[in-house]
């Protein structure tokens, strides 16, 4: 048993030391903070916010404004080569903050910020993610990932977002075109200070008139409202290509602005804040020194290739470290694919062809991940091939944008990400296709729509025979489906294990052929499941694959696991707002309650009450003289 003295020096010692850490902790801090207002590289910036690992949160998560965030880092080349156009974007919209949207930027090379860079998945230097508002915090909630690096296609994302937001802040005005017919009833629709009402006419594509609404919300003596050729002001007004822009005072009298390009908004600004300071309205400061993009093309051109580069290198070593996921990007990407080139290629569209495309579009309808608008789109898309006997390609090829643009945006994304080839010419198509086929048949089996268990396998045996643009490699799966005996196939599970079986037998003949990507080869799957493969003999339960063996009941929950939609990972996706509505909140984010100062305290006290006890102990067991204690007992003579 250690000596009293011994035991209380042990204590004072541990106590001295977690003060001295707690200071260290303190000065650390402080110093970060020096270094961030140091190096950053919006420091000196009107327009752009600099954020830390402690403001970063506060500011995006759960607000009644959006954010755009870029992550950079300092030393990084291409973000310094980058920060004077992000500048530009940020001026450009500075006229919607603080109320609509801020610019922020985080320095990702200050090893304050370095987890929380690490926790937002930022795989590449600069990267821009959009928040839109009221958006929660959670396990996957990155924000929506803005790939381009052009300024005027960075401001149409955030506009298309903010324009589309489904829940926007009571106090965001109306982006919505103008439903009202009667021209004497618009101003009782607006507060009784708008002294002016600017109808704007443009297509329903269009972003021109949303931005405007954008840079005038401050104004509050004027609003501006979209009309589309719906309106009936339109005609009325004689708005059109040359003309598209008046203006209605409360007497009901139009004012032309004789604006020369109704196309240019910077243009179209400057006319109207003109009008408006002979009018005597008072206007923001910033209005009227409306900034303008300053970058050239070669420039930004060279900076968004190569960022692109990263990027897409980063979404490879993602993928390769994540084999098991499938992205909802790729399942997105590989229905453009089937409906946009694959299926318009035939020149007519019948007898087999017809029922073949039919059944697919049945199963695509019933378990494909779509949002609200691309169920309506396959809807319609599949109301009309059920109600044609014969389609000529070129009439399909048409259709199809067509009920697009009905329902846009039906997709998400717009890039590959698990089939993302190391080189052009590889995967992408066929492994989208394959990955596609694998998340029907797992749905097939999980929903209780169709007791067919050849559903899914039927409408892929003849897609791939009727519509499959490599003839060789159709005729190599009909020759296999035979071969396997695919229409005996007596359950949905076994439908899963089907197509599993198959995908493995080609990735075989296909290993080492001169199609295979040399940074993904072709393995017999899944790798990364150590209980779904046995070093046995074959026994009962079990399936060998060349010199595999596999335990199948393992496998099944591994597919049906790895293709459930509540694990589709959504890296790649462009517009968050078009994620299907069960994946808007995909968990919550549970990290480590205890802090490092909370585990050190917890230590201390543990070893605190240990002491106690031993020196209680001692007390209680000795007898006789008890010795005063004095202070140099405990800390030991100087």
């Amino acid at each position: 048993m250690f000596h009293l003295r011994s035991i209380l020096q042990i204590i004072f010692l541990i106590l001295v030391t977690s003060q001295i850490d707690a200071s260290d902790n303190r000065i650390l801090r402080n110093r970060s903070k020096r270094e961030i207002e140091r190096l950053g590289l919006y420091t000196d910036s009107q327009y752009v916010i600099s954020l830390t690992v402690h403001t970063l949160k506060p500011a995006i998560f759960d607000k009644n404004y959006a954010s755009l965030v870029e992550f950079y880092n300092s030393f990084c080349g291409h973000c310094k080569r980058f920060a004077p156009l992000y500048n530009q974007i940020a001026a450009n919209m500075s006229l919607w903050y603080p109320d609509i949207l801020q610019v922020t930027a985080l320095d990702c090379s200050v090893e304050e910020n370095s987890d929380t860079c690490r926790e937002f998945e930022v795989m590449a230097y600069p990267t821009l993610r959009y928040f839109p508002p009221h958006y929660k915090q959670g396990e996957k909630k990155l924000g929506l990932a803005i790939e381009h690096l052009d300024a005027k296609k960075v401001i149409d994302i955030v506009v298309g977002n903010i324009t589309t937001e489904q829940n926007p802040p009571s106090h965001w005005p109306s982006f919505k075109f103008l439903l009202e017919t009667n021209k004497e009833l618009l101003f009782s629709q607006v507060p009784a200070e708008v002294k002016y009402l600017f109808l704007f006419y443009e297509s329903n594509s269009s972003l021109l008139g949303s931005k405007l609404i954008l840079d005038l919300n401050q104004v509050k003596e004027c609003q501006l409202k979209r009309i589309n050729f719906e309106s009936p002001f339109v005609v009325e007004y004689g708005l059109g290509s040359n003309s598209r822009l008046v203006v209605l005072n409360r007497a009901m009298i139009p004012i032309d602005l004789n604006i020369k390009n109704t196309t240019e908004k910077d243009e179209i600004v400057r006319s109207i804040v003109n009008f408006l300071k002979s009018e005597g309205v008072k206007l923001p400061k910033m209005l009227g020194e409306h900034p303008v993009y300053t970058i050239t093309t070669t420039q930004q051109g060279d900076i968004t290739e190569e960022i692109k580069k990263q990027q897409d290198e980063m979404i490879r070593i993602r993928v390769k470290e994540n084999l098991g996921t499938v992205y909802l990007a790729d399942l997105e990407q590989v229905m453009r694919q089937i409906f946009f080139i694959e299926v318009p290629r035939s020149n007519m569209i019948e007898g087999e062809k017809l029922i073949a495309l039919r059944r697919f579009l049945t199963v695509v309808q019933r378990y494909f991940p779509f949002n609200d608008n691309g169920k309506r789109f396959i809807d319609d898309l599949r109301s009309y091939v059920l109600n044609e006997e014969r389609i000529n390609g070129s009439d399909f090829d048409a259709k199809v944008p067509e009920i697009e643009k009905l329902y846009s945006p039906i997709f998400s994304s717009n890039r590959w990400v698990g089939c993302m080839p190391s080189k052009p010419g590889f995967r992408q198509y066929p492994c989208g296709l394959w990955t596609l086929f694998h998340f029907l048949t797992v749905r097939a089996a999980e929903m209780d729509i169709s007791s067919d268990p050849l559903e899914v396998l039927q409408a892929m045996h003849g897609y791939i025979k009727n519509y499959f643009g490599c003839t060789e490699c159709a005729q190599h799966f009909q020759q296999m489906a035979t071969r396997n005996h695919i229409w005996s196939v007596a359950t949905k599970d076994d439908a899963v294990l089907w197509l599993w079986n198959a995908h493995n037998e080609v990735n075989k003949r296909l290993s080492g052929d001169l199609t295979e990507d040399p940074e993904f080869p072709k393995q017999q799957f899944p790798v990364n499941c150590e209980a779904c493969r046995k070093s046995m003999s074959n026994v009962h339960g079990h399936q060998i694959l060349g010199e595999i063996v596999w335990h199948k009941g393992e496998v099944l929950k591994y597919l049906k696991d790895k293709n459930s939609p509540s694990n589709l990972d959504l890296l790649g996706v462009e517009h968050e707002s078009s994620i299907p509505k069960f994946m808007a909140h995909i968990g919550a984010n549970h990290g480590n309650v205890f802090t490092d100062l909370d585990i050190r305290m917890g230590l201390f006290l543990y070893l605190f009450c240990i002491c106690m006890m031993v020196i209680a102990v001692k007390l209680f067991l000795r007898r006789g003289y008890r010795k005063k204690l004095y202070i140099h007992d405990i800390l030991g003579k100087v």
